[in-house]
């Protein structure tokens, strides 16, 4: 759930899947958590890229072999804790593509259950990469946090927000 801003420093999905498992690597050195950091930052790279929903479930499916098929009310009734990243990566996936808005699949990602907090993470990296946030949920945020936090996370949307005029820049 670290890896997010991976997907903003890079601008090809290949060095974004490269820098994620080296991100992953000194904290979480196994194979199956290398593999949901290389994925879910290639999900938010894809996201932040404007890509259909249908060619980010192609993405994960077919590249990293996540099984996607849930049934959300399922989820929500039956869904256990489990920590491990080929429980919560899939889950966390499978709750973007659902999801209308950032702050739905923020509720969704609440609404399974299990360990909510990570999937909420990872289904937020997504959601702001795809919809953005509202100014009026951010700005709440920023508020909360300690002011040495606050300055950093307001560099790196400073940050994101030239990446973003550089990209479309270069569409045009």
């Amino acid at each position: 759930m670290r890896v997010s801003p991976i997907a903003y420093l890079f601008d090809d999905i290949e060095t974004v899947e490269k820098e994620a498992k080296k991100q992953a690597i000194p904290t979480h050195n196994e194979e199956e958590v290398i593999k949901g950091a290389m994925c879910l930052a290639g999900t938010i790279f894809l996201a932040r890229k404007k890509k259909s929903k249908k060619e980010i479930f192609k993405y994960v499916t077919e590249k990293y072999g996540y099984n996607l098929e849930y049934n959300l009310e399922e989820l929500q009734r039956k869904n256990k804790f489990n920590g491990t990243s080929k429980v919560t990566v899939p889950q966390a996936i499978y709750v973007f593509l659902l999801s209308n808005g950032f702050e739905d699949s923020i509720r969704k990602a609440i609404s399974i259950g299990g360990d909510t907090d990570t999937i909420a993470c990872m289904v937020g990296g997504i959601s702001e990469g795809y919809y953005g946030i509202l100014k009026i949920l951010r700005n709440k945020a920023l508020e909360l946090l300690p002011e040495e936090l606050r300055e950093v996370l307001i560099n790196a949307y400073k940050l994101k927000k030239e990446q973003s005029k550089k990209e479309e820049l270069e569409r045009e």
